[in-house]
């Protein structure tokens, strides 16, 4: 057979009375688990010998020019590709921590398990011809499986907590990898795993991403913003004696945020999208109906293009909205007494592919301030993380002249190929 583009061919080698066939796929084949069987027939189509089925794993190949997540850099593949072992960043912007994490995506049985995240999806479950249909597209893929490393509408890998109670499961922080994790999930038939915050999610994910052969970075966002009504500001309401007065869900501000970056074509945008894209698998808030988040691309977020798919608006509100205190009158008046644009989006991190180090990413999200680029078009929000609180000083002017200190509550993260035979 001859290559036709779009279509599965094979290639053949005769060397010392034997012919070698090679299969080949077309770059934008679903990924999955395929079986494979060889006839050798006569000339009048009579079937002379027939192999037993093969089975193998179709993976996304960065290395292939023709395929969605072609990475053109052999040290970026082997980092955000075949490094087993990383580094997920905690801490403060001003004191940046890390954590060892042993991703592990090349551990027997992990690749089994990764394809039967994607089978237990809400897609698959409902329509499984439609949902493999849709495989050959990372967006689609790596969109699912951020919905699925959090167990909380579906059947996902992980349960997140944030209150301290883990007497019926372990502690976000005992957890130093994903492989035991992924198993304990498959293991138990699909049940979830107790218990993660942003960095086990984020851990989690970029596993499951690089095992299906999407180039993948885990990012920490410190100073992290958390904006609940869609205005690219996070705002404190006070009354005249300082006391708060935010209802419902309020703004907050953490010391770090995880997620992950990977990296795509995305043809279902205009041109310019390509390249790293945001994904939350914390669940934060709905997108579509599912607690899932992105692929959001970076260069939008630094752009101000927040009309674009997926889940723009809360990511560049994360890295770049401001802080606005206000007070709020018996009257319902309210007064706008501070507006810091410095304080939001800081150190943005990810592990350097040169050693174990921090590499400053700021710059890909955010121009430096002064110059940021205003949002184009704003839509709702739809992306969330928690967090816990931390105590921070700030000095308002409040009614009628007078200065008073108040300590407010800023929340902070604990939480926060390719063909493989068998």
């Amino acid at each position: 057979s001859e290559q036709d583009h779009g279509k599965w061919w094979f290639s053949q080698c005769n060397a010392q009375g034997e012919v070698m066939l090679t299969l080949h796929s077309p770059a934008d084949a679903p990924v999955g688990l395929y079986s494979m069987t060889v006839v050798l027939l006569s000339a009048d189509g009579q079937i002379l010998e027939q192999t037993k089925s093969q089975t193998f794993y179709l993976l996304f190949n960065p290395w292939c020019k023709d395929d969605s997540v072609y990475l053109p850099s052999e040290e970026l593949l082997q980092e955000y590709i075949l490094n087993e072992n990383g580094i997920l960043y905690q801490g403060s912007w001003d004191d940046i921590t890390t954590v060892p994490w042993n991703f592990g995506q090349f551990e027997k049985d992990v690749v089994d398990i990764c394809f039967e995240v994607l089978d237990n999806s809400p897609a698959a479950l409902k329509n499984s011809e439609m949902d493999i249909a849709n495989r050959g597209s990372p967006v689609y893929v790596s969109r699912t499986i951020t919905a699925m490393v959090n167990a909380n509408d579906d059947r996902g890998v992980v349960s997140g907590r944030w209150d301290g109670e883990y007497s019926d499961g372990v502690a976000p922080t005992r957890w130093t990898g994903s492989v035991p994790i992924l198993r304990r999930w498959s293991e138990g038939g699909g049940q979830k795993v107790r218990y993660g915050q942003c960095w086990v999610f984020t851990g989690v994910a970029c596993t499951v991403l690089r095992c299906l052969g999407i180039p993948t970075r885990c990012i920490t966002n410190y100073s992290s913003a958390h904006d609940t009504d869609a205005n690219i500001s996070v705002d404190y309401l006070f009354n005249d004696q300082l006391e708060s007065v935010s209802e419902g869900r309020k703004d907050s501000i953490w010391n770090y945020h995880c997620w992950v970056e990977s990296w795509m074509k995305r043809d279902d945008l205009p041109e310019g999208y390509d390249g790293w894209q945001v994904l939350d698998p914390t669940p934060q808030e709905r997108s579509d109906g599912v607690f899932c988040c992105g692929p959001c691309p970076v260069h939008a977020v630094k752009e101000g293009e927040v009309g674009l798919k997926y889940d723009t608006p809360f990511v560049f509100s994360e890295v770049n909205a401001d802080l606005v205190v206000w007070i709020v009158h018996p009257d319902g008046e309210r007064i706008q007494v501070s507006q810091n644009s410095k304080v939001i989006g800081r150190n943005i991190s990810t592990k350097s592919v040169y050693g174990d180090f921090t590499e400053d990413i700021t710059a890909n999200y955010k121009y430096p301030e002064g110059k940021n680029k205003q949002p184009v078009e704003c839509s709702h929000f739809i992306h969330r993380g928690e967090c816990q609180r931390k105590t921070t000083s700030l000095t308002v002017p409040a009614h009628k002249g007078k200065t008073r200190k108040l300590n407010y509550f800023a929340h902070s993260g604990i939480c926060k190929q390719i063909l493989l035979l068998l």
